[in-house]
């Protein structure tokens, strides 16, 4: 019943914004147009956000499975931010995780970056393909096959409303990268010549958390990726 709701809720929301901006198409003579795909600091962060992809705040997407499990990887601004990762490991299949647990973990090198649950529930599934090739984790991002970990949620209802989806995902991730931009130049945290170009509204270099001590990472997860 609550697999129902939560589904019926995500139709909802991508029906109505199939109306608006259907909508907005044809009243859009002598209006600024929607924002159509993300053009955001680098390569990694150009990635488009396709429709029934929910993001949460904690930086993880998902795609909702027919049973009411969420199919679960890191979103663009998180894979732009640490660049190619060396593995990722993930709770088993079957463990148990509370909401603000590492639900998949990147690694570069010794260092980590931990995406946490957006709910408590239980691993379903692991995507073997992808722990296997890590780099699939972004070259399929936001693709049914990209996906890292299966959660399989209790009182995802609970929770649905802090998702993003369709015009609410891409407004969000540019805000987020937006901050992210002023995070970086603020907190005086990037490596020698990267500040002046994020002032002067150039790209961050793709993986620039890779340059950074890990005073830096632990401050990024802090304020990133918290649930």
């Amino acid at each position: 019943m609550v697999a129902v709701f939560v589904i019926a809720t995500i139709l909802v929301f991508l029906g109505v914004d199939y109306f608006v901006q259907r909508a907005e198409r044809k009243g859009a003579v002598g209006r600024v147009p929607v924002p159509g795909p993300i053009r955001a600091l680098s390569r990694l962060w150009a990635k488009t956000i396709p429709g029934g992809v929910l993001l949460h705040p904690g930086h993880a997407w998902g795609i909702l499975q027919p049973g009411g499990s969420l199919r679960m990887g890191a979103d663009q601004l998180v894979m732009g931010a640490i660049g190619p990762v060396d593995r990722i490991t993930t709770p088993a299949a079957g463990s148990a995780v509370r909401r603000g647990e590492p639900l998949l973990t990147l690694w570069r090198a010794d260092r980590s970056l931990h995406v946490m649950s957006p709910a408590d529930g239980r691993i379903g599934d692991v995507n073997a393909a992808v722990l296997e090739r890590p780099g699939l984790a972004l070259e399929r991002l936001y693709e049914p096959g990209g996906w890292v970990v299966e959660l399989v949620p209790e009182g995802l209802e609970t929770e649905i409303g802090r998702f993003k989806v369709a015009k609410d995902a891409l407004r969000y991730i540019q805000d987020e990268i937006l901050r992210l931009k002023s995070f970086v130049v603020q907190g005086g945290l990037t490596p020698v010549g990267v500040p002046a170009a994020v002032a002067d509204g150039g790209d961050l270099a793709e993986g620039f958390l890779g340059e950074l001590e890990n005073d830096a990472w632990t401050t990024f997860s802090r304020v990133f990726l918290k649930v």
